[in-house]
This record gives C-alpha cells, sequence and structure tokens, in this order.
C-alpha cells in the first residue's frame, strides 16, 4: 500500500498542528507542502478557505476533507465531491482513522 500524500490548509494553527500530528501518527499517511498541491492524494482545508478553486487541476482521484467549526457548510459542501467533513471540536485520532480508512477503500486500496 503507498503513502498518502496529504496537505492540511487551515487558518487556525492549532487545528493544522493536530491535524499534522494526526497524519504523524497514521501508518502509511505523509505530509507533503502546499507547493505539491497537485502531488497531493488528500487535502485537508478549514471550510473557510475553501472555494472549490482547490479541486481546478487537481488530479481526478484526490480527495478533499473538510475541516469546519460550524457545520453550516456540510450541505452545500457535498455537492462539491468532498470525500469527509470534519467538525473541530470532535477532532480524534480515531476519527481521522477512520476518514483515511474510507480514503483507501474509495481509492480501491482497501476492501470494505
Amino acid at each position: 500500500m503507498k503513502n498518502l500524500k496529504c496537505i492540511v490548509f487551515d487558518k487556525d494553527k492549532f487545528t493544522k498542528e493536530l491535524m499534522i500530528s494526526f497524519i504523524a501518527k497514521t501508518d502509511g499517511v505523509i505530509t507533503i507542502k502546499a507547493r505539491d498541491l497537485k502531488k497531493a492524494d488528500v487535502i485537508f482545508v478549514d471550510a473557510d478557505l475553501f472555494d472549490g478553486n482547490y479541486m481546478t487541476g487537481l488530479p481526478a482521484n484526490t480527495k478533499i476533507v473538510i475541516v469546519s467549526s460550524s457545520q453550516d457548510y456540510i450541505h452545500s459542501l457535498f455537492k462539491k465531491e468532498i470525500t469527509d467533513y470534519f467538525k473541530k471540536s470532535e477532532l480524534s485520532l480515531r476519527r481521522f482513522e477512520e476518514a483515511i480508512k474510507k480514503i483507501r477503500i474509495s481509492r480501491k486500496e482497501l476492501k470494505d
């Protein structure tokens, strides 16, 4: 199984560092630099920063996961092919690992 290359875009430093720590603790998942956006397998992005432009020019199998402090965005975002949604107050390593498993299944790297 190849490493999933991830990028985290979040305006909140604590949330960004927490997400990066989850990536570091999860086997087969690595962080890459924002300048390598087109190489990312997964992009974790704050809902306030997401405008859909992240998806322009990305490979078709790049997965977008929204991280937000509220659920105000949830219905409109899923119309934009969002893979998953984290509420910041509910972030945990277990929930992160569930999202990674879901992504691997959708990429046909794991079976249900």
